[in-house]
């Protein structure tokens, strides 16, 4: 599943968190609804924002839409293999970010010699 067109208006920081609470929210799809814990709740330091918690709806919405049923329908084995299609999601972004950062390095890197 590609969640590129799902993540394109958020930042990473946000993509994250949404992330975070997913899985979350998958590790808990054996449950029905009424016995699932909140997780957005889990303290009012750790309260994601709205745009955090809308991105988490609409990723969910888009799996159980793939998957054609509810979340509480999922077996172990599906509810498994969207967490770790979203921790490879967490992982490209964090790489990416990653290799941001030394672009930049090296720029300012070059920008100094160049002063001298």
């Amino acid at each position: 599943m590609d969640f590129s067109k799902l993540f394109a208006d958020y930042d990473r920081e946000e993509i994250i968190e949404s992330i975070y609470f997913c899985t979350r929210e998958l590790k808990q799809s054996p449950l029905s609804e009424d016995e699932r814990k909140e997780h957005y709740e889990d303290g009012h330091e750790s309260k994601p924002s709205e745009r955090v918690v809308e991105l988490s709806k609409r990723v969910i919405a888009a799996i159980e839409k793939q998957e054609g049923t509810a979340l509480d329908a999922f077996s172990d084995d599906v509810a498994q293999r969207y967490i770790d299609l979203l921790f490879e999601e967490a992982d490209r972004i964090n790489d990416a970010s990653a290799a941001d950062k030394d672009r930049g390095k090296a720029l300012l890197d070059n920008l100094r010699a160049d002063k001298r």
